[in-house]
């Protein structure tokens, strides 16, 4: 979970810009999922809700933080982590603590594929809509973004240690397990990410290439940076550039982004000298460069910055949220 900013915040500020985890490369937004937000986390004097798509109010601000609401939405009481039901009621208590010591604590993160990864006494599990434990809490580590990731696919990444034969010096390694815990891609890969379409990036020889649901390198490792596929696309980094490739691996957007996230609802946000904006799977600008910041579309919303202010926006770029309209760039 978060204590100072919410993991949405926390999204685009590393994954998109190429420092979040796992691990040691760079690589683009992360989540591929095509299970959309049923609800979109705002925040209005300190506290925060839920809106629909349409910038109605459907959960009053009532938390110190909320994030994705998928089936359930996850939010911060009092320094702990629960989940709301779509009437802001805790359906599962906001029994997992964070640690005021540590700047943005996670101790729970957003349901994916019907899962959360939780922190319990140190070490990360996952539990289903019930609370349930899913998969019981056995991998070590306080850091959320580095322990385990997000289910998308039916596998999620996890963090084992190997040893050097050289310096026998131990190391991190990934790899991936299914619903149940079990362990479908050994841990070897020192750099890993979400699933999507079937491929998740890896690092293998100190670059990024792509593996299949069965480990295999499908993709051969030549890029510096990788995102995560949907709608046939996934976002590479050649050098200092950012374009899209194709599944096997073959330029279809030529390098010429700052920084690039994942399509989603065929759309995908990319940044530039000035700003960020979306393109489509053609390259072709549909929301020209405008914004601070810049979400994926869900569910024809999307989630900007504009100034330090968060707001929402549709395929077209009008606001939808806040009804007192910011002044955002145009054309």
């Amino acid at each position: 979970m978060f204590n100072r900013s919410t993991l949405l915040t926390l999204g685009v500020l590393c994954v998109l810009a190429g420092l979040s985890v796992p691990l040691v490369l760079e690589f683009a937004d992360a989540k591929p999922t095509l299970e959309f937000t049923e609800l979109y986390p705002f925040e209005e004097h300190g506290q925060w809700g839920y809106l629909d798509a349409n910038g109605r109010v459907v959960v009053e601000p009532q938390f110190d933080h909320a994030d994705y609401f998928h089936g359930l939405g996850l939010v911060e009481v009092h320094g702990n982590a629960g989940y709301v039901d779509d009437t802001g009621q805790l359906v599962i208590p906001a029994t997992y603590r964070l640690d005021p010591d540590v700047e943005n604590d996670i101790a729970a993160r957003p349901f994916w594929d019907g899962l959360a990864a939780v922190r319990v006494n140190g070490a990360w599990g996952f539990i289903n809509h019930q609370g349930d434990w899913a998969i019981p809490p056995k991998f070590k580590g306080d850091d959320g973004f580095n322990t385990v990731g997000d289910f998308s696919g039916g596998l999620a990444w996890f963090r084992d240690s190997a040893r050097s034969e050289d310096t026998k010096e131990s190391y991190d390694v990934y790899g991936f397990m299914d619903s149940m815990g079990n362990v479908i891609i050994e841990p070897q890969f020192i750099a890993v990410n979400d699933f999507g379409e079937g491929l998740a990036g890896a690092v293998q020889h100190g670059m990024w290439g792509f593996i299949d649901v069965h480990g295999k390198m499908t993709i051969r490792p030549q890029f510096d940076g990788v995102g995560v596929f949907g709608n046939g696309l996934a976002p590479a980094k050649k050098d200092q550039d950012w374009g899209y490739i194709d599944r096997r691996g073959d330029w279809v957007l030529t390098p010429e982004y700052l920084e690039a996230g994942n399509f989603l609802a065929g759309l995908a946000p990319v940044r530039t000298a000035d700003g960020w904006g979306y393109i489509d799977t053609l390259g072709t600008w549909v929301i020209r460069p405008r914004y601070d910041e810049a979400w994926p579309f869900e569910q024809g919303v999307a989630r900007v910055v504009v100034d330090g202010k968060m707001l929402y926006v549709n395929r077209s770029g009008e606001q939808v949220w806040p009804a007192q309209r910011l002044r955002v760039p145009q054309d």
